[in-house]
């Protein structure tokens, strides 16, 4: 499902105003994925269909305001994340681009000082990815070859426990940030 797809989905709608409540409280959201997407919509921004897919293992880089963030400092520069996406969204005004793709310019929207919202996935484990693999197997097989899910559990060893080393820090830091 699409955030755009308000219409066929009618509780998106209030789950866009309960995110537009807790930004406007200054309270701590964080959004990852659909939930990202949610973020970027509740604080204006457009969500649409991207021109591909991101499904597997990608490269991101963090912008100058990315590496100088609070839930980010200390992370390198740029590094390998797991995706699994085809919509993305707009910069809402007042927010703040941390990171992009090669084929997503928009990757991690900061609203405000508390609220975050991630394309891509540092919660993943493992077991996880493997889940979400065996559940949508024939969509995957069906890309013409564009998405290889062999090829995403093959890499899946190579990556998994440095991005859950960051995924640690990163949510660490936004449970500091509920404490305030």
């Amino acid at each position: 499902m699409g955030v755009y797809e308000e219409e066929k989905y009618p509780f998106i709608k209030d789950e866009i105003a309960l995110i537009q409540l807790a930004i406007k409280m200054g309270k701590p959201v964080i959004g990852i994925c659909f939930g990202g997407q949610l973020v970027a919509k509740a604080a204006g921004a457009d969500v649409y269909r991207g021109r591909g897919r991101e499904i597997g293992w990608y490269q991101i880089k963090l912008t100058d305001e990315g590496l100088s963030d609070p839930l980010l400092a200390g992370l390198p520069g740029e590094f390998t994340v797991f995706q699994w996406h085809g919509d993305t969204f707009d910069i809402p005004d007042g927010g703040k681009n941390l990171a992009s793709s090669e084929s997503f310019r928009n990757q991690l929207v900061k609203i405000g000082r508390k609220a975050y919202g991630f394309q891509f996935h540092l919660e993943v484990t493992e077991g996880m990815i493997r889940e979400w693999i065996d559940i949508n197997e024939k969509e995957l097989l069906s890309m013409n070859g564009d998405i290889d899910p062999e090829k995403i559990l093959g890499e899946t060893p190579k990556h998994i426990e440095t991005l859950n080393s960051y995924g640690d820090v990163v949510f660490s830091r936004f449970l500091d940030l509920m404490e305030e």
